[in-house]
């Protein structure tokens, strides 16, 4: 799975949510959103980052209306976001 990949699945909240969890040294296991394939493929790369610069702190993504409003539509079209696997 490419960066590409996983942010297209993700939703920007999920990745907030992966980040804030990234930023507090949480475990993967303690993410509720790590637990996805693309979930799991995220929180790995952000915490390789880490390793490099264990000082850093990731900043999310901003989400706006049309954000949200896409989010949401997706989750009533498809139920779960879709994986191309």
């Amino acid at each position: 799975m490419t960066e590409e990949q996983a942010i297209a699945i993700l939703t920007k909240r999920e990745q907030c949510a992966i980040i804030n969890g990234v930023n507090e040294n949480l475990a993967k296991e303690d993410i509720p959103e790590a637990q996805s394939e693309a979930g799991e493929w995220f929180y790995n790369a952000l915490m390789e980052e880490k390793k490099e610069m264990p000082d850093v702190i990731f900043e999310c993504p901003e989400i706006d209306d049309e954000d949200e409003a896409s989010e949401t539509l997706r989750k009533i079209m498809f139920d779960d976001p879709v994986e191309d696997e």
